[in-house]
Protein backbone atom coordinates (compact mmCIF):
# COMPACT_ATOMS: atom_id res chain seq x y z
CA UNK A 1 0.00 0.00 0.00
CA UNK A 2 2.80 2.40 0.91
CA UNK A 3 4.57 1.59 -2.34
CA UNK A 4 1.53 2.43 -4.49
CA UNK A 5 0.75 5.55 -2.48
CA UNK A 6 4.29 6.78 -3.06
CA UNK A 7 4.12 5.84 -6.73
CA UNK A 8 0.98 7.93 -7.15
CA UNK A 9 2.64 10.86 -5.36
CA UNK A 10 5.70 10.56 -7.62
CA UNK A 11 3.45 10.42 -10.68
CA UNK A 12 1.58 13.53 -9.50
CA UNK A 13 4.86 15.35 -8.96
CA UNK A 14 6.05 14.57 -12.48
CA UNK A 15 2.76 15.77 -13.95
CA UNK A 16 3.06 19.00 -11.98
CA UNK A 17 6.58 19.50 -13.33
CA UNK A 18 5.45 18.94 -16.92
CA UNK A 19 2.41 21.20 -16.55
CA UNK A 20 4.30 23.85 -14.66
CA UNK A 21 1.64 24.15 -11.95
CA UNK A 22 0.53 22.41 -8.76
CA UNK A 23 -2.39 20.03 -8.47
CA UNK A 24 -5.59 22.02 -7.96
CA UNK A 25 -7.50 20.42 -5.08
CA UNK A 26 -10.79 21.87 -6.27
CA UNK A 27 -10.39 20.28 -9.70
CA UNK A 28 -9.32 16.98 -8.12
CA UNK A 29 -12.46 17.01 -5.94
CA UNK A 30 -14.59 17.60 -9.04
CA UNK A 31 -12.86 14.78 -10.93
CA UNK A 32 -13.33 12.31 -8.06
CA UNK A 33 -17.02 13.22 -7.83
CA UNK A 34 -17.44 12.84 -11.60
CA UNK A 35 -15.92 9.36 -11.66
CA UNK A 36 -17.89 8.29 -8.61
CA UNK A 37 -21.12 9.33 -10.35
CA UNK A 38 -20.10 7.36 -13.44
CA UNK A 39 -19.47 4.24 -11.37
CA UNK A 40 -22.73 4.62 -9.47
CA UNK A 41 -24.75 5.11 -12.66
CA UNK A 42 -23.20 2.07 -14.35
CA UNK A 43 -24.03 -0.03 -11.29
CA UNK A 44 -27.65 1.17 -11.51
CA UNK A 45 -27.78 0.24 -15.20
CA UNK A 46 -26.41 -3.23 -14.47
CA UNK A 47 -29.05 -3.74 -11.79
CA UNK A 48 -31.69 -3.46 -14.51
CA UNK A 49 -30.42 -6.82 -15.78
CA UNK A 50 -31.19 -8.61 -12.50
CA UNK A 51 -34.89 -9.12 -13.25
CA UNK A 52 -36.02 -12.22 -15.22
CA UNK A 53 -36.77 -10.27 -18.43
CA UNK A 54 -34.94 -6.94 -18.20
CA UNK A 55 -35.80 -3.85 -20.29
CA UNK A 56 -32.28 -3.80 -21.74
CA UNK A 57 -29.83 -6.46 -22.91
CA UNK A 58 -26.37 -7.19 -21.59
CA UNK A 59 -24.99 -6.51 -25.07
CA UNK A 60 -26.38 -2.97 -24.92
CA UNK A 61 -24.98 -2.41 -21.43
CA UNK A 62 -21.58 -3.83 -22.34
CA UNK A 63 -21.35 -1.63 -25.44
CA UNK A 64 -22.29 1.32 -23.23
CA UNK A 65 -19.39 0.54 -20.87
CA UNK A 66 -17.03 0.17 -23.82
CA UNK A 67 -18.13 3.55 -25.19
CA UNK A 68 -16.71 5.07 -22.02
CA UNK A 69 -13.21 4.11 -23.17
CA UNK A 70 -13.42 6.81 -25.85
CA UNK A 71 -15.81 9.54 -24.72
CA UNK A 72 -15.21 12.71 -22.75
CA UNK A 73 -16.04 11.96 -19.11
CA UNK A 74 -18.61 14.73 -18.62
CA UNK A 75 -20.38 13.85 -21.86
CA UNK A 76 -20.23 10.16 -20.95
CA UNK A 77 -21.95 10.69 -17.59
CA UNK A 78 -24.68 12.69 -19.28
CA UNK A 79 -25.29 9.89 -21.80
CA UNK A 80 -25.27 7.25 -19.05
CA UNK A 81 -27.97 9.10 -17.11
CA UNK A 82 -30.01 9.56 -20.27
CA UNK A 83 -29.76 5.83 -21.02
CA UNK A 84 -30.72 4.91 -17.44
CA UNK A 85 -33.74 7.20 -17.49
CA UNK A 86 -34.99 5.78 -20.79
CA UNK A 87 -34.38 2.19 -19.67
CA UNK A 88 -36.24 2.67 -16.37
CA UNK A 89 -39.34 3.82 -18.27
CA UNK A 90 -39.07 1.18 -20.98
CA UNK A 91 -41.51 -1.70 -21.03
CA UNK A 92 -40.14 -5.04 -19.84
CA UNK A 93 -39.33 -7.34 -22.73
CA UNK A 94 -41.59 -10.32 -23.33
CA UNK A 95 -40.69 -13.51 -21.47
CA UNK A 96 -38.11 -15.46 -23.47
CA UNK A 97 -37.17 -18.31 -21.09
CA UNK A 98 -33.71 -18.33 -22.62
CA UNK A 99 -30.92 -19.88 -20.53
CA UNK A 100 -29.24 -16.97 -18.72
CA UNK A 101 -25.48 -16.81 -18.27
CA UNK A 102 -22.88 -15.04 -16.21
CA UNK A 103 -19.75 -14.56 -18.31
CA UNK A 104 -16.35 -14.52 -16.63
CA UNK A 105 -12.66 -14.87 -17.46
CA UNK A 106 -10.50 -12.92 -19.91
CA UNK A 107 -11.54 -9.46 -21.06
CA UNK A 108 -13.66 -9.02 -24.18
CA UNK A 109 -12.24 -6.06 -26.10
CA UNK A 110 -14.33 -3.57 -28.04
CA UNK A 111 -15.62 -5.07 -31.26
CA UNK A 112 -14.88 -8.72 -30.39
CA UNK A 113 -18.43 -10.03 -30.45
CA UNK A 114 -17.73 -13.58 -31.64
CA UNK A 115 -18.47 -15.32 -28.34
CA UNK A 116 -21.56 -13.21 -27.61
CA UNK A 117 -22.90 -13.76 -31.13
CA UNK A 118 -22.56 -17.53 -30.73
CA UNK A 119 -24.28 -17.54 -27.33
CA UNK A 120 -27.24 -15.63 -28.76
CA UNK A 121 -27.38 -17.66 -31.98
CA UNK A 122 -27.75 -20.97 -30.09
CA UNK A 123 -30.50 -19.56 -27.88
CA UNK A 124 -28.67 -18.32 -24.78
CA UNK A 125 -28.48 -14.90 -23.16
CA UNK A 126 -25.77 -13.18 -21.10
CA UNK A 127 -27.19 -11.20 -18.19
CA UNK A 128 -24.12 -10.17 -16.17
CA UNK A 129 -20.32 -10.33 -16.13
CA UNK A 130 -17.31 -9.86 -13.87
CA UNK A 131 -14.95 -8.84 -16.67
CA UNK A 132 -12.17 -6.26 -16.55
CA UNK A 133 -13.87 -4.59 -19.52
CA UNK A 134 -17.32 -4.84 -17.94
CA UNK A 135 -18.77 -4.45 -14.46
CA UNK A 136 -15.85 -5.38 -12.20
CA UNK A 137 -13.87 -2.07 -12.36
CA UNK A 138 -16.90 -0.14 -11.13
CA UNK A 139 -17.47 -2.17 -7.96
CA UNK A 140 -16.35 -1.38 -4.40
CA UNK A 141 -14.18 1.56 -5.40
CA UNK A 142 -14.71 4.04 -2.60
CA UNK A 143 -12.37 7.00 -2.41
CA UNK A 144 -12.43 8.19 1.19
CA UNK A 145 -9.75 10.85 0.84
CA UNK A 146 -9.42 13.06 -2.24
CA UNK A 147 -5.65 12.91 -2.46
CA UNK A 148 -3.28 10.96 -4.75
CA UNK A 149 -2.60 8.58 -1.85
CA UNK A 150 -6.29 8.17 -1.10
CA UNK A 151 -6.99 7.36 -4.75
CA UNK A 152 -4.19 4.78 -4.76
CA UNK A 153 -5.62 3.08 -1.66
CA UNK A 154 -9.13 2.96 -3.15
CA UNK A 155 -7.93 1.28 -6.34
CA UNK A 156 -5.97 -1.28 -4.34
CA UNK A 157 -9.00 -2.13 -2.22
CA UNK A 158 -11.52 -2.61 -5.03
CA UNK A 159 -12.53 -6.01 -6.45
CA UNK A 160 -9.23 -7.31 -7.90
CA UNK A 161 -8.56 -8.62 -11.37
CA UNK A 162 -8.23 -12.41 -11.70
CA UNK A 163 -4.65 -11.95 -12.95
CA UNK A 164 -3.53 -10.97 -9.44
CA UNK A 165 -2.24 -13.87 -7.31
CA UNK A 166 -4.34 -14.93 -4.33
CA UNK A 167 -2.76 -17.74 -2.31
CA UNK A 168 -5.70 -18.22 0.04
CA UNK A 169 -9.18 -18.65 -1.44
CA UNK A 170 -10.70 -17.50 1.84
CA UNK A 171 -11.05 -13.75 1.61
CA UNK A 172 -10.53 -13.64 -2.16
CA UNK A 173 -12.64 -10.59 -3.04
CA UNK A 174 -12.90 -11.62 -6.70
CA UNK A 175 -14.54 -14.92 -5.77
CA UNK A 176 -16.69 -13.24 -3.13
CA UNK A 177 -17.90 -10.79 -5.77
CA UNK A 178 -18.59 -13.64 -8.20
CA UNK A 179 -20.65 -15.43 -5.56
CA UNK A 180 -22.62 -12.25 -4.85
CA UNK A 181 -23.33 -11.72 -8.56
CA UNK A 182 -24.68 -15.27 -8.82
CA UNK A 183 -26.88 -14.68 -5.77
CA UNK A 184 -28.21 -11.38 -7.17
CA UNK A 185 -28.64 -12.19 -10.88
CA UNK A 186 -29.40 -15.93 -10.52
CA UNK A 187 -27.90 -17.10 -13.83
CA UNK A 188 -28.63 -20.60 -15.10
CA UNK A 189 -24.95 -21.18 -15.82
CA UNK A 190 -21.47 -19.67 -15.94
CA UNK A 191 -19.37 -19.40 -19.08
CA UNK A 192 -15.70 -18.91 -18.23
CA UNK A 193 -13.73 -17.98 -21.32
CA UNK A 194 -10.00 -17.52 -21.68
CA UNK A 195 -8.06 -16.05 -24.56
CA UNK A 196 -5.28 -18.25 -25.85
CA UNK A 197 -2.03 -17.73 -23.88
CA UNK A 198 -3.87 -15.62 -21.28
CA UNK A 199 -2.49 -17.95 -18.61
CA UNK A 200 -3.33 -15.78 -15.61
CA UNK A 201 -7.04 -16.34 -16.30
CA UNK A 202 -6.63 -19.95 -17.41
CA UNK A 203 -5.02 -20.83 -14.08
CA UNK A 204 -8.04 -19.39 -12.22
CA UNK A 205 -10.64 -21.53 -14.04
CA UNK A 206 -10.53 -24.50 -11.65
CA UNK A 207 -10.71 -22.43 -8.47
CA UNK A 208 -13.58 -20.44 -9.95
CA UNK A 209 -15.46 -23.65 -10.72
CA UNK A 210 -14.70 -24.96 -7.23
CA UNK A 211 -16.11 -21.87 -5.51
CA UNK A 212 -19.23 -21.79 -7.69
CA UNK A 213 -19.96 -25.41 -6.79
CA UNK A 214 -21.99 -28.13 -8.45
CA UNK A 215 -25.30 -26.25 -8.24
CA UNK A 216 -24.40 -23.93 -11.13
CA UNK A 217 -23.44 -25.50 -14.50
CA UNK A 218 -19.98 -24.31 -15.55
CA UNK A 219 -18.46 -24.25 -19.05
CA UNK A 220 -14.85 -23.34 -19.78
CA UNK A 221 -14.16 -22.04 -23.29
CA UNK A 222 -10.74 -21.32 -24.80
CA UNK A 223 -10.79 -18.94 -27.72
CA UNK A 224 -8.78 -16.39 -29.71
CA UNK A 225 -9.43 -13.43 -31.97
CA UNK A 226 -9.41 -15.53 -35.16
CA UNK A 227 -12.62 -17.11 -36.46
CA UNK A 228 -11.16 -20.59 -37.07
CA UNK A 229 -12.62 -21.95 -33.81
CA UNK A 230 -16.12 -20.54 -34.33
CA UNK A 231 -17.86 -23.81 -35.18
CA UNK A 232 -16.14 -25.71 -32.37
CA UNK A 233 -17.27 -23.10 -29.85
CA UNK A 234 -20.76 -23.09 -31.33
CA UNK A 235 -21.01 -26.86 -30.80
CA UNK A 236 -19.89 -26.68 -27.16
CA UNK A 237 -22.06 -23.71 -26.20
CA UNK A 238 -25.02 -25.18 -28.07
CA UNK A 239 -24.71 -28.39 -26.05
CA UNK A 240 -24.39 -26.32 -22.85
CA UNK A 241 -27.59 -24.42 -23.68
CA UNK A 242 -29.45 -27.68 -24.29
CA UNK A 243 -28.15 -29.09 -21.00
CA UNK A 244 -29.47 -26.10 -19.09
CA UNK A 245 -32.81 -26.25 -20.88
CA UNK A 246 -33.13 -29.87 -19.78
CA UNK A 247 -32.18 -29.02 -16.20
CA UNK A 248 -34.66 -26.14 -16.11
CA UNK A 249 -37.38 -28.38 -17.54
CA UNK A 250 -36.70 -30.99 -14.86
CA UNK A 251 -36.95 -28.31 -12.17
CA UNK A 252 -40.34 -27.23 -13.50
CA UNK A 253 -41.55 -30.84 -13.41
CA UNK A 254 -40.36 -31.16 -9.80
CA UNK A 255 -42.31 -28.01 -8.85
CA UNK A 256 -45.50 -29.45 -10.36
CA UNK A 257 -45.02 -32.79 -8.61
Amino acid sequence: VQYFEQTMLDFTGKLEAIAGKKLDQRLLDEAVQLYQEIRHTIQQIYRLLAVPDPPVTWREVYELVNAGFFLDRVEYLSLLKEFLSEAQHKKVRSVTNKPRFLISGSLIPTGDTKLLNIIEEVGGEVIVDDLCTGLRPFLNLNIKENTPGGIARAYLERVPCATLPQLDLNGDRRLENLTELIRTYRPDGVIYHTLRYCDAFTFKANETKKIIGADIPFLEIHTEYATSDTEGIRTRIGAFVELIRTLNSDKEVEKVV
